[in-house]
């Protein structure tokens, strides 16, 4: 007994393995020690050759943006001594009031967008056009890595977040969109952590041009609710619509697929002079085609004045 001694200590407790991707806390951090030891080692007897090590490669697998927790109490199996002859140290007693230590982990992540990376919009066939902007899914991820390699990739200059593009998607000679699925171009040491994926849905809309297209000479046809008793009368013989579309329709519209109707009055009276508003539509004998994917814009005039006569028997 007389070639040991006793010290108190505190030492440190350290996670492994280290990872710069995981954010780490350990609490406490240090912790009080008793070791025994034999005399001739006094000189390697000090805080900094000595440590609890925390294995938290359990955490590791299962970690995310949230923190994920263990706790283990430290013993003979969790001691390391950084000093020759290290078998020949006793731990005494360990903590005060307790053993125990807790350990908190996540991922050290970095948001991200992430951007199609598109080519041959300027081929797209004339008529047509892609909508944007593309709709991408994900849209915002978390990224972890080496700090070097993080540093390299670019920001966005609104938000500040890191940018990442998609490998090359060709839009050229298309007429119709899909739903793509594209990987996503990451350099060496940097992954996506959050939601766990290395490839993005691209949404591409592509569809024909849509303008407009003034009908002129659609005829206005109206009579009264009695006619048998009551005559229109209306200077305005025709109205001009303006319809919008796919411009390939556009061309197959003709005055006579369209209906002018006005807004009747509450009261049609002979004598009586009336502002009526008129409203277009597709008469019922126009394709299905046209009137699914047409629309009616506005008709010029919008009011007309009509009187309302006895009719003459």
């Amino acid at each position: 007994m007389g070639e040991s001694e006793e010290v108190g200590l505190t030492i440190p407790v350290v996670p492994m393995p280290s990872d710069p991707r995981v954010e780490v806390k350990v609490m406490p951090s240090s912790l009080p020690v008793v070791l025994r030891y034999p005399k001739d080692l006094r000189n390697y007897i000090s805080s900094e050759n000595f440590m609890f090590v925390v294995d938290i490669s359990d955490l590791r697998d299962k970690l995310g943006l949230e923190w994920k927790t263990k706790t283990e109490p430290m013993n003979e199996k969790n001691l390391v001594a950084n000093i020759r002859g290290a078998r020949r140290v006793t731990l005494v007693k360990v903590g005060a009031p307790s053993n125990t230590v807790r350990v908190e982990a996540r991922w050290n992540a970095t948001p991200a967008i992430v951007e199609p990376d598109l080519a041959g919009i300027d081929r797209i066939p004339q008529g047509y056009q892609l909508l944007t902007p593309v709709r991408v899914i994900p849209r915002e991820v978390w990224v972890t890595g080496d700090p070097a390699a993080l540093a390299t990739l670019p920001r966005d200059e609104l938000t500040s977040k890191v940018r990442l593009l998609t490998e090359k998607v060709s839009v050229a000679d298309r007429t119709q969109g899909g739903l793509l699925t594209v990987p996503i171009r990451l350099p060496q040491g940097v992954e996506i952590v959050h939601p766990p994926t290395s490839t993005a849905e691209i949404a591409l809309e592509i569809q024909e041009i849509q303008t407009v297209r003034e009908i002129r000479g659609v005829k206005l046809d109206f009579s009264a609710v009695a006619p048998e008793s009551l005559d229109l009368s209306y200077d305005v013989k025709t109205a001009t619509v303006t319809v919008f579309g796919p411009q390939s329709l556009l061309p197959k519209v003709t005055p006579e697929m369209i209906e002018v109707t006005f807004v009747r009055p509450t009261e049609e009276l002979p004598n009586t002079t009336k502002e009526v508003t008129l409203e277009a539509h597709f008469a019922a004998t126009a394709p299905e085609e046209l009137r699914s994917k047409l629309t009616i814009r506005s008709i010029e005039p919008r009011t007309i004045k009509i009187t309302y006569l006895p009719r003459q028997r």
